[in-house]
């Protein structure tokens, strides 16, 4: 009896986590013999809710790359389904699982804009940031100790990403480069006439 009792919740998990449970895309499929008896449409909406909700908590650690997906999502997230059924509840875990899956799949089709994996992967170690220094209290020198001038202070836990685009700083605009050389010139000027 706990043998197939074991069996029937596997096969109930496999379904609600199938394309074509969440998104009633087969209709016509049948059912596995040990859900007989369990309405079809309860279980694609149980299906349809946790996806959503399983997506929300994706979302909301890449806001960013997701609004860089565009008209693509959608296509990308089917994939995601049938490629990695949920393993775990957590954000993070989802989140990973997601970088990861976009990550293969940018190897062989390259992302666009070519700096999508770079957003991708900065919004991830920001919410591994995050979660590793929720609940953590601070040390008792980090308030005290004040960096010497040069140096950066960081978190134990921060994580370094090497950036696959390379995306020079620019000044605001051409004039106010200008401008801030004029000024300069004109005070050397003052600072020589003054002198004489």
């Amino acid at each position: 009896m706990p043998k197939r009792l074991l069996e029937r919740q596997v096969s109930l998990l496999d379904y609600l986590t199938s394309s074509g449970a969440i998104f009633g895309d087969k209709h016509d499929t049948p059912l596995d013999p040990a859900l007989q008896g369990i309405d079809r449409a309860l279980l694609r909406m149980e299906a349809r809710f946790s996806h959503e909700k399983r997506m929300e908590k994706i979302a909301a650690v890449f806001p960013r790359t997701f609004k860089l997906l565009g008209t693509g999502r959608e296509r990308i997230v089917r994939e995601f389904v049938d490629a990695c059924p949920p393993v775990d509840i957590s954000r993070l875990e989802n989140a990973r699982q997601f970088h990861e899956f976009l990550r293969r799949r940018w190897r062989h089709t390259p992302p666009m804009p070519p700096y999508l994996c770079d957003v991708a992967a900065c919004e991830l170690a920001c919410a591994r940031a995050r979660g590793a220094t929720e609940g953590r209290a601070p040390e008792a020198d980090e308030s005290t100790h004040s960096p010497s001038c040069g140096h950066i202070r960081r978190g134990q836990s921060s994580l370094r990403r090497r950036c696959a685009e390379h995306r020079r700083a620019r000044p605001r605009s051409v004039r106010f480069a200008r401008r801030a050389r004029a000024m300069d010139r004109s005070a050397r000027i003052r600072g020589c006439r003054a002198r004489r």
